[in-house]
Order: C-alpha cells, then sequence, then structure tokens
C-alpha cells in the first residue's frame, strides 16, 4: 500500500503515546479520508409516520403483532401494508429488530427500491451479523444496485 506521509519512529511513538493517553491527531487530510458509515451511504427514511404514543416502548397483549401483520401482508403481495407494519414495529416496539429490517429490506427490493433495501438490510446485518439470509439479500441488492 502506498502512503502519503512519511513514516518515522518519532511518528509511531507519538501515535502511540496519543493513543494511551486517549487523545488524537487528525489532519484535513485524514479526516476526509474517512469512509462513510453504511448509514450514512444509504440513509433510511421511514414512509409510514406514527403518531407517537401509538404503542409503548414493550409489546403487550393489546399491541398487534406487527411483525406478523407485516409478513402476512406481504405473502398476500400487499406490500405497502406490509412496509407500513415494519416501520411501525421499529418506530414504535422495537429499533433493533433485525428480522423486521430484513423483511422491512426483502419490501423495497421487492418494489425494486434497491437503495431502500440496502439500508434496511444493512441495519439488519448490524444488528445480527450472523443473519446469513440477511446478508445474501443485500448482496443480491447490491449487485441490483449496479444495474
Amino acid at each position: 500500500a502506498e502512503y502519503d506521509q512519511e513514516v518515522t519512529a518519532t511518528g509511531i511513538v507519538e501515535d502511540a503515546t496519543n493513543l494511551a493517553a486517549g487523545t488524537t491527531t487528525t489532519t484535513t487530510s485524514q479526516q476526509e479520508q474517512l469512509p462513510l458509515t453504511e448509514e450514512e451511504l444509504y440513509p433510511y427514511t421511514f414512509e409510514t409516520k406514527v403518531a407517537s404514543g401509538t404503542a409503548t416502548a414493550t409489546q403487550t397483549n393489546t399491541t398487534p403483532d406487527y411483525l406478523q401483520l407485516g409478513t402476512d401482508a406481504f405473502h398476500r403481495g400487499d406490500i405497502s401494508e406490509a412496509i407500513e407494519a415494519f416501520e411501525t414495529l421499529l418506530q414504535t416496539i422495537d429499533p433493533d429488530h433485525a428480522k423486521a429490517w430484513f423483511l422491512l429490506g426483502k419490501c423495497h427490493a421487492e418494489n425494486d427500491m434497491d437503495r431502500n433495501a440496502i439500508a434496511c438490510l444493512e441495519r439488519a446485518v448490524e444488528r445480527d451479523p450472523y443473519y446469513a439470509e440477511a446478508q445474501l439479500a443485500l448482496g443480491v441488492s447490491y449487485v441490483n444496485e449496479l444495474n
């Protein structure tokens, strides 16, 4: 690999000292080279706006099973209803629900909305790195986005 800066023993010691002290010195060129996070590359904006107080932070017996409602709608071919159910779950009950992010991504992929699919599938994989089905769907969406 090629580097813009010459590596010296003094520079290595300074970097190690700064790291140990919890301080870092970065130049403007170093800051500009930092890669964007997946959320910055593929931001996701919820289509469904849920009124505050619609559901509590945890699912109760009276709270609808949005995951099941969304899955049923997806299997019926009602993608917009499925998106609404998964987004409601993610906004009101559990924003870290990997399966809901995965299924929401599949809905967007089904609608050929590959950027939204990638955003959702990235979040599914972030929350569960061993979710093989989400990883596969993410790869397919990246390939589709290239075409």
